[in-house]
């Protein structure tokens, strides 16, 4: 079977398929005024429908005109190598994209001209020549290369909701970057009509705010897939017997949401096969930039899950959005909508664009990779190519964050010793440098970097040791989402932190033969721990190999230990780095929601500095333990609202 499917006839074919495919693309018809545009432009802005081809076949058309390109890039003088990077706005968009355009240009992911590079996940190598990754990436690249001297063209992939399309932004370094707002210009923008829809069966694309609820709604289909079968089979094979669409089918079920395994996220852009539906259920990351195929009919929830500042909540998603998932349908072939909301919900509740992400997001890790590149605050590593702007609050974001937002965030950063004291003109602070090397929120981070400068000035208990080995295995598990994919948890007094190092030092003695089925049985995520882990290979090697000298004893490098079962060495390190989020309990008596309830689950705390009180996470091992063994103080990573706001 493997030599039938790559035999020199089938590669052939699928080749013929692939380029009759970009041919019909509306975009091959703008191949040769993008490619000028492009030349005589420091900056293109290309707007076009959703399915129009853009992000693929863009990078595609500017690699293959790139002699054209490159002497108006690099005014003639000198050799230079013709890189781009295309940024996607999500992790699945990155790879699935850069895994199309390699497959059409006939060449290795990662190893011939198509490469990508994820959160840690980079398949790049010298040979790459196009590159696709998430804006954070780019970002840190130009912590290191503030002008991105390395490459010819960036292209920013974004969603223009004030367009209810979406955009390119094409930028050769080299001629100089300009302010992109200029540019935008509704005038000059020319799309392609929309796409009349009508029913037609094929792929069923449903959207859900959340993996909890994508996994339980697989469990449901899966019990009930028996039934639904028979029922779609014997009503539609008896009406229309030669239809192909219309005979007896199989029902594949997929999911999709960002923290899945690239094999897994790869299942559902595999096409159906004969007589076979499949059903993609997936977060909002189906919205934009991939294009799953055969998909004609999308069911809509109109909700999804959206941070605001330090907050996860369901929220009703905006009109554009609403826009955006409709739009998933019928990319093809004529499709479907039905959204699950009453239209006076969507005429009167749902906002007309989606709130861009800078403005509803923590700033604490933008303002120090910022001050890290030197283009804010009183000093830095600014480069004579880069602006610096002494003043954070008149740095010009595209989209400008609230005063109060910036503000919220230098005052974090000043808290955990990360910048200095100067409020309007702050600088780093050698701890907060040593911060801004690692891929991780400044709270994350800060338990590993003062454990690591405590550990270089002598710190640790009484016998000189340090836990930085268990840190390095709880800053992993914490930025890696969705471990646990129930609630179903045991109640533990050791706390959360303390459970998930242990869960992960448990699952590495685990038999490769048997670590699905021991992770299966305990609802764990395998693909998640494999993530934890390289996470953890990558922070050590950063680590072990960027450490710098002690600003005391200017002594470099440091020992890893462990605690072994001392679990109060990790506590310590932990409330030494999170203390911002220190939460204590509220008398029962005149807060509870449920004195009766004879768990946690009616107890609530409040942050030591005021502010909304929250109750333990349904998630939290901690959540079923006896109300007298509630503790007194805790420190939580986050809040999490649902029903009501939850410390996780």
């Amino acid at each position: 079977m493997t030599s039938s499917s790559s035999s020199p006839t089938s590669l052939a074919a699928r080749k013929a398929e692939l380029a009759l495919t970009r041919c019909k693309l509306p975009v091959s018809r703008y191949e040769d005024a993008i490619v000028d545009s492009v030349m005589n432009n420091n900056v293109t802005i290309l707007v076009g429908d959703t399915g129009s081809g853009k992000t693929t076949q863009v990078p595609q058309f500017l690699y293959k005109h790139r002699n054209k390109i490159l002497p108006s890039s690099s005014g003639g003088g000198g050799k230079v190598v013709f890189r781009e990077v295309i940024t996607q706005p999500r992790r699945v968009a990155a790879t699935t994209v850069a895994s199309r355009v390699a497959e059409e240009m006939g060449t290795i992911l990662g190893e011939g001209q198509v490469g990508y590079a994820v959160r840690f996940d980079d398949k790049t190598n010298i040979n790459t020549r196009i590159k696709f990754c998430t804006d954070g990436i780019l970002l840190r690249e130009a912590v290191l290369d503030p002008t991105l001297s390395r490459y010819t063209i960036v292209i920013i992939d974004e969603e223009a909701d004030f367009l209810e399309a979406a955009q390119l932004t094409i930028i050769q370094t080299l001629l100089g970057i300009e302010d992109i707002s200029m540019y935008r210009n509704d005038d000059d923008m020319d799309g392609d009509s929309r796409r009349k829809r009508r029913r037609r069966d094929g792929d069923i694309l449903v959207f859900l705010p959340g993996v909890d609820n994508i996994l339980s709604l697989h469990a449901s289909l899966e019990r009930l897939l028996p039934s639904i079968k028979r029922l779609y089979n014997s009503r539609h094979y008896h009406y229309s017997h030669e239809d192909k669409w219309h005979h007896p089918l199989n029902i594949r079920i997929c999911d999709l949401y960002s923290s899945q395994s690239r094999d897994k996220q790869r299942d559902a852009f595999i096409p159906a096969g004969k007589d076979e539906v499949k059903i993609i259920l997936s977060t909002n990351i189906a919205e934009t930039s991939v294009t799953i195929s055969g998909v004609t009919t999308v069911i809509d929830t109109g909700l999804a899950k959206t941070r605001v500042f330090d907050t996860l909540r369901i929220s009703p998603i905006s009109k554009a959005s609403a826009a955006q998932r409709s739009g998933r349908a019928g990319r093809e072939r004529p499709g479907v909508c039905y959204r699950l909301y009453p239209e006076v919900a969507y005429d009167n509740e749902m906002i007309e664009h989606s709130i861009p992400e800078i403005l509803r997001s923590d700033m604490s890790y933008v303002l120090l990779q910022l001050l890290a590149m030197g283009v804010v605050g009183g000093g830095g590593e600014a480069t004579t190519h880069t602006t610096t702007c002494p003043n954070l609050m008149d740095f010009p974001f595209v989209d400008k964050p609230s005063p109060k937002r910036i503000r919220i965030a230098s005052r974090l950063l000043r808290r955990i010793g990360a910048i200095g004291a100067d409020i309007a003109s702050p600088t780093l602070t050698a701890k907060g440098r040593r911060m801004a090397q690692y891929p991780l929120e400044p709270l994350v981070s800060n338990i590993l970097v003062t454990e690591e400068i405590r550990t270089q000035e002598g710190g640790g208990d009484d016998e000189g040791r340090n836990c930085l080995a268990e840190i390095l295995t709880l800053v992993s598990m914490l930025s890696t989402d969705n471990i646990f994919l129930s609630s179903d948890t045991s109640a533990s007094s050791k706390g959360d932190h303390v459970c998930l190092v242990e869960l992960y030092n448990t699952w590495k003695t685990i038999p490769s033969s048997s670590v699905l089925m021991w992770c299966n049985k305990r609802d764990i995520s395998h693909n998640a721990l494999l993530k934890a882990k390289s996470i953890r290979a990558q922070v050590k090697d950063i680590l072990n190999n960027t450490n710098t000298p002690s600003a005391t004893t200017k002594k470099s490098g440091c020992i890893i230990d462990t605690c072994g079962s001392d679990w109060s060495l990790l506590r310590h390190a932990i409330c030494r780095g999170m203390w911002t989020n220190t939460y204590q309990r509220i008398a029962d008596t005149t807060t509870t929601t449920n004195n009766s309830s004879p768990t946690l689950a009616g107890v609530w705390y409040s942050p030591i500095e005021g502010g909304d009180k929250a109750q333990v996470s349904p998630m939290s091992v901690a959540f079923t333990l006896p109300r007298v063994e509630a503790p007194e103080v805790v420190v939580t990573n986050e809040i999490v609202t649902t029903t009501r706001p939850y410390m996780r």
